[in-house]
Protein backbone atom coordinates (compact mmCIF):
# COMPACT_ATOMS: atom_id res chain seq x y z
CA UNK A 1 0.00 0.00 0.00
CA UNK A 2 1.33 3.14 -0.67
CA UNK A 3 1.29 5.96 1.96
CA UNK A 4 1.08 10.00 2.00
CA UNK A 5 4.73 9.81 2.55
CA UNK A 6 6.03 6.95 -0.23
CA UNK A 7 3.40 8.59 -2.44
CA UNK A 8 5.37 12.30 -2.24
CA UNK A 9 8.48 10.84 -2.41
CA UNK A 10 7.76 9.06 -5.59
CA UNK A 11 6.37 11.78 -7.27
CA UNK A 12 9.53 13.95 -6.27
CA UNK A 13 12.19 12.13 -6.91
CA UNK A 14 11.48 9.70 -9.53
CA UNK A 15 8.55 10.23 -11.38
CA UNK A 16 8.45 14.25 -12.00
CA UNK A 17 12.51 14.49 -12.51
CA UNK A 18 11.93 11.58 -15.29
CA UNK A 19 8.72 13.31 -17.11
CA UNK A 20 10.48 16.83 -17.35
CA UNK A 21 14.06 15.19 -18.51
CA UNK A 22 11.55 13.08 -21.14
CA UNK A 23 10.33 17.03 -22.40
CA UNK A 24 13.14 18.59 -22.38
CA UNK A 25 12.25 20.69 -19.18
CA UNK A 26 15.50 22.59 -17.91
CA UNK A 27 13.94 26.02 -16.80
CA UNK A 28 11.99 27.17 -14.00
CA UNK A 29 9.31 28.69 -16.46
CA UNK A 30 8.59 25.71 -18.26
CA UNK A 31 8.89 23.70 -14.73
CA UNK A 32 6.09 25.99 -13.55
CA UNK A 33 3.83 25.20 -16.22
CA UNK A 34 3.82 21.66 -16.03
CA UNK A 35 3.03 21.48 -12.36
CA UNK A 36 0.05 24.27 -13.45
CA UNK A 37 -0.58 22.15 -16.07
CA UNK A 38 -3.86 18.73 -15.67
CA UNK A 39 -1.75 16.18 -16.10
CA UNK A 40 0.50 17.02 -12.98
CA UNK A 41 -2.79 18.05 -11.00
CA UNK A 42 -4.04 14.17 -12.16
CA UNK A 43 -0.66 12.54 -11.42
CA UNK A 44 -0.52 14.61 -7.79
CA UNK A 45 -3.95 13.03 -7.13
CA UNK A 46 -2.76 8.78 -5.76
CA UNK A 47 -6.65 8.36 -6.48
CA UNK A 48 -6.26 8.39 -10.39
CA UNK A 49 -3.10 5.88 -10.30
CA UNK A 50 -1.83 7.94 -13.10
CA UNK A 51 1.49 7.58 -11.36
CA UNK A 52 2.28 3.92 -12.50
CA UNK A 53 2.32 4.93 -15.78
CA UNK A 54 5.73 5.29 -17.46
CA UNK A 55 7.66 8.94 -17.43
CA UNK A 56 7.05 8.52 -21.58
CA UNK A 57 3.55 8.06 -21.20
CA UNK A 58 3.30 11.08 -18.89
CA UNK A 59 5.20 13.12 -21.42
CA UNK A 60 3.43 12.54 -24.17
CA UNK A 61 0.03 13.04 -22.58
CA UNK A 62 1.14 16.86 -21.34
CA UNK A 63 2.25 17.35 -24.89
CA UNK A 64 -1.86 16.21 -25.71
CA UNK A 65 -2.78 18.80 -23.38
CA UNK A 66 -0.63 21.31 -24.77
CA UNK A 67 -1.98 20.32 -28.21
CA UNK A 68 -5.94 20.66 -26.93
CA UNK A 69 -6.39 17.01 -26.70
CA UNK A 70 -5.47 15.56 -23.57
CA UNK A 71 -6.01 11.62 -23.28
CA UNK A 72 -6.29 9.74 -20.17
CA UNK A 73 -4.92 6.13 -21.00
CA UNK A 74 -7.85 3.86 -19.76
CA UNK A 75 -6.32 1.74 -16.79
CA UNK A 76 -5.09 -1.73 -18.35
CA UNK A 77 -6.68 -4.95 -17.22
Amino acid sequence: MITENSFSALLGTVTIPSVMEKLGIRDVAAAARFYDSEVYALLSDKDTALWHLSPTTLADMYRQELSGSLVVPEEQS
